[in-house]
């Protein structure tokens, strides 16, 4: 039996091969696709409207818990729905809600350990929980995925033995991510309208944390891809609004490998190609929509942990159901100082901090703040302002 898990869908010649090798093919996966393939498969589409936009290891936990019903599947299809950044409607927010309330019921050891032991809520497995499972898939070479799903299937304190490890290539990954980045802000040229960058000093699996990266500085969409013996490998990243799929699915006849959706996409092509790519991309508009944000304005000194917990009660927030930003006008602040030398802290009053992790925020005039709000992990009873942007 040959069972594809998030790929599979567009791979029609492998297929057909399996089939003519005598082995029993089923696909599940939730990437775009064109034409069906030949064999039994689970997709999205093929769902009633409660279950659009899952993504692969959501629609595992839907299959698993069809045949029988396991907490453990839903802990981690949860976790995984809530990683790919995909709709939390439906079966969706089902899985990432039971999830969470799984992990405050009983201790499944592999994720507890990852986030420490501190309470397991959207905002740990998003920060401290997720990266850290990505990051072996993301450095292959150094340590085999595998390591990770034995940690995982090991629902005991046993596990223990596999997580200093798996924090060891968290920690590198990290370390080469900004490694990356910078290289990769000398080589780019940002007037471009879709922005590649391309080196064989890049790693493929961290192609797409800098796509991301990029984007978001820059506005534009973003395509990093990996040198290796005359191929390239690598991810885009787009912007709201667009689809960088459709565009670049326009020239297929450059790619040796290509799939994903609009915002996110994977590629391979010979590097003899990528002028061919680039000229492309200067003769055809990319075209998308204006993304404008909408915000909330508040009062700081109406900002309690009152507010925070009824905030708390509409997660989880994800795509299609924002997080609310808000937005803290002629602000005046009673101290302002460097965290780490690099991030920027104002306290605003007795119980409201406000911090930007982007360090160009350090100089910066401004009349008001924009960002999100969460607790403070490090003081009881106050609040953080964590500042997405200072206009």
């Amino acid at each position: 039996v040959l069972l594809c898990v998030d790929n599979g869908i567009a791979a029609n010649g492998e297929l057909a091969l399996a089939k003519t090798l005598g082995l029993k093919t089923f696909v599940i996966d939730h990437h775009e696709y064109e034409e069906a393939p030949d064999t039994d498969f689970l997709h999205p589409s093929l769902f009633p409207e409660d279950y659009e936009d899952m993504c692969a290891a959501g629609l595992c936990a839907l299959f698993s818990n069809s045949i029988r019903r396991d907490r453990l599947s839903t802990v981690y299809g949860g976790i995984a729905t809530l990683a790919d950044m995909v709709k939390v409607f439906g079966y969706n927010r089902y899985l990432t809600k039971n999830a969470v309330q799984i992990l405050n019921e009983e201790t499944i050891y592999p994720i507890a350990y990852l986030a420490k032991n501190k309470e397991c809520d959207y905002t740990a497995l998003s920060y401290d929980v997720i990266p850290k499972i990505n990051a072996v898939s993301r450095m292959d070479d150094m340590l085999n995925v595998n390591y990770v799903v034995r940690y995982l299937l090991d629902n005991s304190s046993d596990c223990m033995a596999y997580l200093n490890k798996i924090e060891e290539i968290n920690t590198l990954r990290k370390d080469l991510t900004k490694q990356m980045s910078a290289l990769a802000q000398r080589i780019i040229d940002p007037e471009r309208k879709i922005i590649i960058a391309s080196s064989s000093a890049f790693r493929e699996g961290l192609c797409g944390l800098i796509a991301n990266r990029l984007m978001n500085e820059y506005g534009k969409p973003v395509i990093v891809l990996a040198e290796s013996d005359g191929i390239l490998k690598g991810s885009g990243r787009a912007v709201r609004g667009s689809d960088l799929y459709a565009y670049l699915s326009q020239r297929k006849d450059l790619f040796l490998t290509f799939g994903g959706h609009a915002q996110a996409v994977g590629l391979s092509m010979e590097k003899k190609d990528l002028d061919e790519l680039q000229r492309y991309i200067d003769e055809n508009p990319f075209e998308y929509e204006e993304y404008e944000k909408d915000v909330l304005v508040l009062d700081p000194d109406k900002i309690d942990m009152d507010l925070l917990d009824e905030l708390k009660s509409l997660e989880p927030f994800g795509t299609g159901f924002e997080e609310p930003l808000f937005a803290l006008e002629d602000i005046s602040y009673k101290q302002k100082f460097l965290v780490a030398s690099r991030y920027p802290k104002f306290i605003l009053n007795d119980r409201l901090e406000a911090i930007s992790f982007h360090p160009a925020h350090q100089n910066r005039a401004f009349e008001t703040m924009l960002g999100h709000l969460k607790k403070d992990d490090y003081h009881k009873g106050k609040i953080s302002f964590v500042i997405e942007d200072l206009i």
